[in-house]
């Protein structure tokens, strides 16, 4: 009598599911692919505005992306309805990206997830170049022969000021920091208590290590955003090898 009353429930649950538009498959879930391993690229985000209930030809994209980047089962059916399961995935992905989670695919998230696959992108390509001499050898050997020069040049422009003026920042806070470091030790040696001099020295210190992982925190990520920037600008150059971040980095010999 229970198998026959698990039995019904087990079809019941899988038509309501049917009804939903999403299929479950009963094949076992495979491994979601990481950042690392996607494939999507941003020209297959939907251009248009998905909800909740709807069937639409750009639904299969949406849920394909979804499931590629983690935040929906891969073990599901690629439909054209917009169900329970694409509904949530959007979820997840708003509330990762810090969007109000409304479950609807709207010009908001479709921007964010470009974004998202843009960041994903980069990420992929420094990882295939890890060493300076990698890149520069990658800019001699490959000649963009569509390239926009003069669309390239604004671009190197732009990006070379924000990287001066990010630097000038981040210099400018770490000067504070020292002057600051200078101006505690100094009061620390007229104390003539030795525990309580001891104590403004350790503080001293301490205030300055963290005013100095700060600034460098903020330069940081200051000249990451930089050179994303600078990747999507070169992009709408029709630039397909271009400058990387990675170029900055200089390795020291003994």
């Amino acid at each position: 009598m229970r198998i026959k009353i698990f039995t019904i429930l087990s079809l019941l649950i899988l038509a309501v599911m049917a009804t939903l538009g999403e299929e479950v498959k009963t094949t076992t879930t495979t491994t979601v692919p990481t950042l690392s391993e996607a494939t999507v690229t941003p020209l297959e985000v939907p251009q248009v505005i998905l909800k909740p209930g709807m069937r639409h030809g750009e639904n299969k994209k949406l849920q394909r992306i979804l499931k590629e980047l983690g935040f929906m089962p891969d073990n599901l059916a690629t439909t054209e309805f917009y169900g329970f399961h694409t509904k949530r995935g959007i979820i997840k992905f708003q509330k990762s990206q810090g969007l109000p989670p409304t479950g609807v695919f709207d010009e908001r998230t479709r921007q964010a997830l470009s974004d998202y696959i843009n960041k994903r992108s980069e990420y992929l390509r420094n990882k295939k170049m890890k060493s300076p001499d990698e890149v520069l050898s990658k800019l001699t050997e490959n000649l963009d022969q569509n390239v926009s020069s003069t669309c390239m040049k604004l671009a190197v422009e732009k990006r070379e000021n924000a990287l001066i003026n990010g630097w000038e920042n981040y210099h400018s806070k770490m000067k504070i920091a020292y002057e600051n470091r200078k101006n505690d030790l100094i009061s620390a040696w007229a104390i003539q208590d030795p525990k309580q001099r001891q104590e403004m020295i350790k503080t001293a210190w301490q205030k300055f290590r963290q005013a100095r992982v700060i600034a460098l925190t903020e330069w940081n990520l200051t000249r990451k955003n930089i050179w994303l920037d600078f990747s999507r600008e070169a992009v709408r150059c029709q630039a397909t090898v271009v400058e990387q971040e990675t170029l900055e980095k200089v390795e020291m010999s003994e």
